[in-house]
Order: structure tokens, then sequence, then C-alpha cells
């Protein structure tokens, strides 16, 4: 058998690495579409249904088939939808920005407690409402580095959940230890808890994750997918481990300190 000349063994080798990146760019196009369409989905069902609500009451007040008594039944369930379509917008607007495969990741220096504190107020109202047992602990007072935008989703979507699956009356804490190499967060709940089999599939796009919470309060399931992505976009790692008391879950962040 001939050798192959010098020429074509780099020739083959070029080819062999344009294969793999192009292979690797159809995966992140897959990836981009996916997610483009489960948004579009959670647009269409969970943001249009409180929306389509309002617009029947509003015909039913104006034909005059409803009194005021009926209407103060309806806007109470209808003011409870539409604060939660905001908060959704809010959400996929916060998501859409930080998971743009156009945006560069613009890591700084973040004190933690810019952070932490914000994320902790804007879930208030529901820790309040479900009557949860809410315990900080360890230094707000370190930095870490990562991208401002993509950290505020990922600390209020981590807490989102850990109130999202509490049932009433329970108990959920973040911790915040220094390790030597980077800072460990934790989100732990008294919860629900996830199954084995969800947990093998929990940060994956493909998989259906969405459940309600312990309220029945609406998921859009893609909030952990787009977390590990920022996460591993900024250097740190993010698990889930059941929760050493016996019931519920664990969430370990892990950030990269900043000096």
């Amino acid at each position: 058998m001939k050798p192959l000349e010098e020429s074509e063994i780099t020739s083959e080798e070029t080819i062999k690495r344009l294969e793999e990146l192009v292979e690797v760019k159809n995966a992140e196009i897959e990836r981009a579409s996916l997610l483009r369409d489960t948004l579009i989905k959670i647009v269409s069902h969970d943001i249009r249904g409180p929306l389509g609500n309002l617009k029947s009451v509003i015909t039913l007040t104006r034909e005059g088939q409803v009194g005021i008594d009926q209407i103060k039944i309806f806007m109470e369930t209808i003011d409870k939808g539409v604060d939660h379509a905001v908060r959704m917008l809010e959400e996929l607007m916060e998501w859409g920005h930080a998971a743009s495969q156009n945006k560069k990741v613009d890591q700084e220096e973040i004190l933690l407690k810019d952070i932490i504190e914000p994320a902790i107020e804007y879930a208030r109202s529901n820790i309040d409402e479900k009557n949860l047992e809410f315990n900080l602990e360890g230094d707000l007072d370190i930095s870490c580095l990562f991208d401002r935008n993509a950290i505020k989703v990922v600390i209020r979507n981590l807490l989102s959940n850990s109130v999202k699956f509490t049932e009433r009356k329970g108990r959920i804490a973040m911790k915040i230890q220094n390790r030597p190499d980077d800072i460990l967060i934790q989100f732990i709940d008294t919860g629900i808890g996830i199954s084995q089999e969800m947990k093998d599939n929990l940060f994956e796009l493909k998989r259906d994750n969405k459940r309600p919470g312990t309220e029945n309060e609406k998921s859009s399931g893609v909030g952990l997918f787009i977390c590990k992505d920022l996460i591993e976009q900024n250097g740190g790692t993010i698990s889930v481990e059941d929760n050493p008391e016996g019931k519920g879950t664990v969430f370990n962040l892990t950030l990269k300190y900043a000096n």
C-alpha cells in the first residue's frame, strides 16, 4: 500500500476538524430552535390564558351579563393569573437576554449581597403567602466572577423553585460557604423532592420536566436548562441531591471567586 503523503494527511485532518465543527454548530442550532419553540409554547399557553380570561370578563361586563358580586369573584382569580403572567414575561425576557447566543459573556466582580438580597425580596411575597420558614446563612460580603444578568436569572430561578415545590409551613434555606477553590451556594428545601428519573434529565431540554408547584404554581420546564447553561458559561457548576434531612431537595451552585 502506498503511504499517504504529508499533504494528504493534513487534508484529512482538516476535513475531520471541519466535520466536527459542523456537528457542534448543528447541535447548537438544534438546541436554539428547541428552546425557541418551548418559549413560544409557554407564551401561547401560560400567558395567553389569563389575558383571555380577563377579556372574557370585560366582554361579559360590557354586555351586562354579570353583576358586581360575580365580577369580584372573577377578578380574584384573574388577578392571580395576570400576576403570574407578568412574572413569567419578566422571567422570559431575562432568560432570553441572558441565554442569547449572540450575547457576549460579560463577567465582572459581583458582591453576593447585591444579587441575593434582591432575589429574596422578589420571592418574599410567595414565601409569606405559603407561610414558609426561610433561613439565610453565610457571608454575603464576598465577591464572585460572573455575568451580572446571568447570575440574577440563576439565583432567582433556584430560589423560586425551592418556594414553588415546598408545601405550606415548610422550610427553605440558602447557605453560602467560602471554600478554598470556590463559593458554594446551597438551596435547601423540605419540599416534595425529585424522583431519580427526573434527576437524570433535570437539566435537559429534550425531556418534559414541567410540573406544577405544591399549590398548582405554573412551571416553564426550561428554567434549570437555561440556568445550567449560564452557570457553565461562567465557569461554575450545578448539581442536585436529596435533602439529607430526609425530605426535599438540595441544589448546589458553585461560583468562581472574583480574585
